[in-house]
């Protein structure tokens, strides 16, 4: 897709990806973030660290990289010790549980 004005940020932004417009946000690239996580990805053996099923590299999309203290709390992005490979089902899950208990601490706040 072509913008009458490609030469700026706005229309590159726009059609990226989710995930390399979260790195821009963040200051970084998106090629750090995926080199870092195959990374984790080989150090875990390919595992999820969560229900122990093993996913081989050719199949993308299965696995995912998480955060175990989120960024949010301020756990640190680049850091090998707050990066755990998880698959897909249990990273959904465990973000939805930690969802769920920072609405209960606002509830709790009112």
């Amino acid at each position: 897709m072509r913008c009458w004005n490609d030469n700026r940020l706005g229309c590159t932004y726009r059609n990226t990806s989710r995930l390399q417009r979260a790195a821009i946000k963040r200051g970084g690239t998106y090629g750090q973030w995926r080199k870092f996580r195959r990374e984790i990805f080989k150090r875990d053996k390919w595992t999820c660290q969560s229900c122990g099923t093993r996913h081989w590299p050719k199949f993308r999309g299965i696995l995912e990289a998480d955060h175990i203290t989120p960024l949010a709390d301020g756990g640190a992005e680049f850091d090998e010790a707050n990066v755990q490979t998880l698959c897909k089902p249990c990273h959904r899950g465990k973000t939805t549980a930690w969802q769920t208990k920072i609405k209960i601490q606002e509830t709790e706040q009112e």
